[in-house]
Formats: structure tokens, sequence, C-alpha cells
């Protein structure tokens, strides 16, 4: 899994594209519904925008997150029911979604 973080594409609830760094790791992830082809070329998503996520719980019962690229995206429309995560140690672990949660705009 690669390191860093990458320009992604963002598709807010009303069809408007925006650029948000995204852990190089969950932009490879396709359930996640990023893209990274054209990012650059965006504007950055606004302050006080809260992306939509889902919830989960991993194999120990902590609680997980993960950001949502677009509606479309198979964690976000069920077609997925869980997702994979980098632990600190470099291992990874799956996480259920529990639920979901609308991309909220605090400005």
């Amino acid at each position: 899994m690669p390191r860093g973080f990458v320009s992604a594409i963002y598709i807010d609830d009303d069809g408007i594209s925006w650029r948000l760094r995204v852990d190089a790791d969950e932009a490879e992830e396709i359930s996640r519904g990023w893209s990274t082809d054209g990012a650059g070329d965006l504007a950055p998503l606004p302050r006080g925008w809260l992306p939509r996520r889902v919830v989960a719980l991993d194999s120990s019962g902590r609680q997980q997150s993960a950001r949502i690229g677009t509606v479309e995206a198979d964690l976000w429309t069920g077609e997925a029911a869980s997702f994979v995560l980098m632990l600190s140690d470099g291992t990874t672990d799956t996480a259920t979604v529990v639920a979901r949660q609308q991309e909220l705009r605090l400005t």
C-alpha cells in the first residue's frame, strides 16, 4: 500500500467536484469512490465542510470511519459492507459499516 496523501475528487451532494487531500491508501480502495484524475485542476473543498463518511467497527470493536468521494461509491450505496484500514504497525484490518453520515456544511 502506498504512503502519503494524494489530491482526489470529492463530488458534493449538489454534483459539484472539489479537490480534497486523501490518504493514498484510502484513495486506492475503489469502494470509497475516489478518483485522482484531474483533481489538481479543481478548487479545494471549502473550509467548514465535512465530507460524507461511513462509520464502522473493526475486528476488535473499535469505531472507525471512512470518507466517501461520491454518493455512487459502493460503501455509500451499501453495495460494499466493509473496508480495509491500515493499522499503525503496518498490518491491515477490516471494518464493517454500521452507519452513514451525510456531508455537512458548517459555513
